[in-house]
């Protein structure tokens, strides 16, 4: 078996909609509202980073459709997403490292799964 990745017809509505419905959503709910609320109720310096470590493991969470290998994952890319926010505070770098991170994951591994030999 040797790596062959395909492009897929729908390559390019597949990023769209996946950086408009669902990196944008699941950003502005996880990190935009849930990490920010908690950023706020956390007040003690020493325990900030729970409040990305708690978001993340409700982003996985809602990932449980996908199995317990999917929220394992989820919660891995969860914690990246909550960390660049929580540095940057900028809503924006979460989105495009969420949209960078499923585009990779589905034109190196999803795809290539599912294409034919």
């Amino acid at each position: 078996m040797s790596f062959n990745p395909k492009v897929p017809d729908f390559w390019l509505a597949f990023i769209a909609i996946n950086l408009l419905f669902t990196c944008v959503a699941e950003e502005a709910l996880f990190r935009g509202l849930l990490q920010t609320k908690l950023s706020q109720i956390i007040t003690p310096k020493r325990l900030a980073l729970l409040a990305p470590i708690i978001t993340a493991a409700v982003f996985a969470l809602a990932h449980f459709a996908g199995g317990i290998s999917y929220v394992l994952v989820s919660f891995i890319a969860g914690l990246g997403y909550g960390y660049i926010f929580y540095k940057t505070q900028r809503l924006e770098w979460a989105i495009l490292c969420h949209w960078l991170v499923n585009v990779c994951h589905f034109f190196l591994f999803t795809y290539p799964m599912l294409s034919k030999p």
